[in-house]
Order: C-alpha cells, then sequence, then structure tokens
C-alpha cells in the first residue's frame, strides 16, 4: 500500500486565514523534516468530508476561530474527529478573547493565538513527526553573558520550552559533566551565546564538541562587535546589535530586550525543528552502517526503518524486523506512545500492512532506536530494565558501538533477524 499523507483538516469561521497565517510556516516544517509537503500534506477543507475516512487517516484538525456561524459543515467534521480522538487545535486571534472566539466543546482546550510561532511545530507534534517536549540547552560564559542566558532561560520557559542552564538545572551531589552531557543526549537544539569570552571557557568549547558529535542544532547568538568562531559555521547565526540589548550595554552585565528575546524564541523555535530531522539523520546513519550482509535497511524520512533480507528474490520481500529510530532519551512514556503508534497504524509505510507489524511486534521484531552518546549509566540501566518489562524495547547507538553496553543486545538483535524467516514469520 501507498505511504497515507498528513491530513490537516482545516475548519472554523476564520479557516480561510489558515494559507497566509499558518501554510508556508508548516510546509517549511515539512521540508526540513525531509518531506515533500506536496506529496505528504493533504490539507482538508468541509467540502472535502464525503471523500474523508477519519477512520483511516489520523487526522490533525484546526479550528481558526471568530465570532461567526461557521455553518453545519465544519460543526459536523469536528463533531467526527472528535469521535475519533483526533488532535484538534483552537487558534484565534486574540488570546484575550478565546472563549467567545471557539464553540463549547473546545473551550476546555488550551488553544494558541493564531500567530503564535509555536503553531507549526505544535501540528508537527500532533502528526508524531517531532518530539512531546521542547527541550534547549543554554551554552554560556558566566563572566560574559549570566544575565542574557537568565532571561533568555526565562523566556523560553514562558513558550513551554524545558531549558537546562546549568546553574538552575543541575543537581547537587551528582558530577557535574556527567549531568551536562546527559542532558545534552535529551536535548533538541543549543542556544549559543557567542559572546567575546565564550570559547575561552572549557565547559563551552566541551560542549561544542558533544554536540558536534550528537548532531545537534545549534542557534549562535553573536555579540556586537565579535567575529564568530570558525567551529561553530554551521551554526544557524544570528547577529546582534547593540540595540538589541537594554541601554546599549553588551558588557557582562548586559540583558536583552524584550523584542530581541522574542526574535531569539522565534527563531529557536525555526531552529529547532531542523536540528530534530539531523539528530534522527544521525541515529539512521550510525544504524545503517552497521547492518549486515544479507540485510538491507529501507530508510524514510520520518518514521519507521523496515529490515529486509537483502537476498530476497521478490522486489520487496517481507520485512523481518523495524527499527523506529528517536531523538532523545526514551523513558517509559514515550515507549508507550511508540506502542500505540504501532496499534494506530500510523507508521506510513511502503508495501507493508498492519498485521505484518504486529506480528512483528509479537515476534520481537521491532525496537526502538536511540542515541546513547552521553546517558548516564544509571539512566541506560533503567532503559534496559524497562525492556525486561515492557513489549517495546529499545536500543542504544553511539559513534562507539563496540565499547557501549547496549551495543551488545543491538548486535545480538540484528544477529536473530538474521536468522529469521520471513515465510515462517518466526525470529531464530
Amino acid at each position: 500500500m501507498d505511504r497515507q499523507k498528513y491530513s490537516l483538516v482545516v475548519l472554523g469561521p476564520s479557516a480561510d486565514r489558515y494559507p497566509d497565517l499558518l501554510g508556508g510556516r508548516l510546509r517549511k516544517g515539512f521540508e526540513d523534516l525531509g518531506l515533500d509537503p506536496n506529496e505528504d500534506l493533504e490539507v482538508v477543507s468541509p467540502a472535502d468530508a464525503d471523500q474523508f475516512d477519519e477512520y483511516q487517516k489520523s487526522p490533525v484538525g484546526l479550528w481558526f476561530g471568530g465570532q461567526d456561524d461557521p455553518g453545519e459543515a465544519h460543526r459536523e467534521l469536528l463533531g467526527r474527529l472528535q469521535s475519533v480522538g483526533a488532535t484538534v487545535l483552537p487558534l484565534v486571534e486574540d488570546i484575550r478573547r478565546f472563549p467567545d472566539l471557539v464553540p463549547d466543546e473546545l473551550k476546555p482546550i488550551n488553544g494558541l493565538q493564531w500567530d503564535n510561532e509555536q503553531v507549526p511545530g505544535d501540528v508537527l507534534r500532533a502528526f508524531r513527526l517531532t518530539r512531546e517536549l521542547r527541550q534547549t540547552f543554554i551554552s554560556y560564559r558566566r563572566t560574559d553573558s549570566r544575565r542574557v542566558a537568565e532571561d533568555l532561560f526565562n523566556e523560553l520557559s514562558q513558550r513551554k520550552y524545558t531549558v537546562f542552564l546549568d546553574t538552575a538545572s543541575v543537581e547537587s551531589a551528582v558530577p557535574f559533566q556527567d549531568a551536562l552531557w546527559d542532558r545534552l543526549a535529551d536535548m533538541d537544539l543549543l542556544v549559543l551565546l557567542d559572546s567575546p569570552n565564550a570559547l575561552t571557557s572549557r565547559w563551552v568549547n566541551d560542549e561544542l564538541v558533544q554536540v558536534n558529535n550528537l548532531g545537534l542544532g545549534v542557534l549562535q547568538l553573536i555579540w556586537p562587535g565579535h567575529k564568530p568562531y570558525g567551529e561553530t559555521q554551521l551554526s544557524t547565526r544570528m547577529q546582534l546589535a547593540p540595540s538589541d540589548f537594554e541601554g546599549g550595554d553588551f558588557g557582562p552585565a548586559g540583558r536583552l530586550t524584550e523584542e530581541a528575546l522574542g526574535r531569539v524564541a522565534v527563531m529557536a523555535e525555526q531552529v529547532r525543528i531542523a536540528s530534530l530531522a539531523a539528530r534522527r539523520r544521525r541515529v539512521v546513519g550510525e544504524f545503517v552502517a552497521l547492518v549486515p550482509a544479507g540485510m538491507r535497511a529501507d530508510v524514510q524520512a520520518v518514521g519507521a526503518l523496515l529490515l529486509r533480507p537483502a537476498d530476497g528474490t521478490e522486489v520487496a520481500p517481507e520485512p523481518i524486523g523495524v527499527v523506529l529510530p528517536i531523538v532523545g532519551i526514551p523513558d517509559a512514556w514515550l515507549l508507550y506512545q511508540e506502542q500505540l503508534g504501532l496499534d494506530r497504524l500510523r507508521l506510513r509505510v511502503r508495501g507493508v500492512d498492519d498485521a505484518t507489524i504486529m506480528a512483528l511486534v509479537k515476534r520481537g521484531g521491532v525496537r526502538v532506536l536511540y542515541d546513547g552518546l552521553g546517558v548516564r549509566k544509571g539512566r541506560a540501566d533503567h532503559i534496559i530494565w524497562l525492556n525486561d518489562h515492557l513489549p517495546l524495547g529499545a536500543i542504544p547507538i553511539d559513534s562507539q558501538p563496540g565499547e557501549a553496553e547496549g551495543a551488545k543486545e543491538l548486535f545480538g538483535w540484528l544477529e536473530s533477524l538474521s536468522r529469521s524467516d520471513p515465510a515462517d514469520g518466526g525470529l531464530a
């Protein structure tokens, strides 16, 4: 079967605002993730209701609110979405008037102002194309930019980010470096405060090396008059001007203006999506390099990797395994969500039906794959423990798999798949 499109149902009295307010930004998010919005995204309106099957599409809904009556067709399609438990995000022009601009059934739902920069990311998250949480790490030299770091911590936290800042986020009585690497391993994005003395800090230098190893995206805020360092030339750069600082003071006591903080937050949201895609590509690339002879991995921009016999005589031999690459560190909640994703047939894979996928789950032929670089031993041990208690297990991969404890499990699992026979449906 062909890969399903991601179905976005646009409803509400102001639905005609979608193309101008969100259409371009959402298409950009699809492109950043390696998808083709022309092929992978369909926008559904009430005019399409007769041909639309909400049970097969796993849709996401947007309700553009307003005071006018949208009509029965809009209300009916909203009811159909809610009856199958689809995510519906209410959007309004003025969040202060939210209760007056949405129907009663949407009032209990947290909505957003429709020009909010996080709306495209929330839609991608509802499609399960990005992570549930927004997480960022601020790297800075305390003697240069402590106040900017603190203000940025507060600004991003208010915008629903989980922000790591060493002075606020490192627990007591734990090794500092272990805490840093463990948190970096779970991030979407690093914000580098590139002040004049930033890279004279050992910690900033070490963090950037680790970021490069992880494939993590960097938003680089460059101080006025400061030449960016060559080591960070793959970052997304934002040049700051004296006017971006309160009173023009960009020295050690300087603080960014509210307007500048807002621009940084908007840029962070844009860079975050590309960073998530880059991190996933790294995990996929490391894994594909380890696939043994006699087996091939069918790679998609998003979603599952299918493992098949390389010497099969069919054009697309039956899969013998499925890999679910993720960004960050798995926990019980994420593994549960991945299991639900399988149960709800949201893999969107070509040529494989749901019965085949679920049979592989039962036989232990499906694994979540994550980057184990930097993960603290205690947390890695906890994931191994979860694997003994949950139907869907997780396996780490890093740049030195031979030295990682989880590598034994990865190679052992691949070996068991290589001995499996798709014809009789069993793992060796």
